[in-house]
């Protein structure tokens, strides 16, 4: 399985946070150099990804979209840094 530069900018700041709402990764991206391209469109797409590749989760925990990795993200993070 595979994942572009984005997706697991994405994936290995979910795993640093543990929980990661929509409005720190659009923080995170624009920190990133992405405030020019759209970051909701970026962030949506690449959190569907990613969900529907199994390697993150969503819950609600505080009334809003959150994000989680799971043990498939955290096996293919060990992976990507070996």
């Amino acid at each position: 399985m595979s994942v572009n530069t984005t997706e697991e900018k994405i994936l290995k700041k979910i795993a640093e946070l543990n929980l990661a709402t929509k409005a720190e990764l659009k923080n995170i991206l624009k920190n990133d150099g992405l405030g020019n391209s759209d970051i909701n469109a970026v962030i949506s797409t690449a959190t569907c990804s990613l969900v529907d590749k199994g390697l993150i989760s969503t819950v609600n925990p505080i009334g809003s979209t959150c994000f989680v990795i799971t043990k498939k993200g955290n096996k293919l993070l060990g992976e990507l840094n070996e």
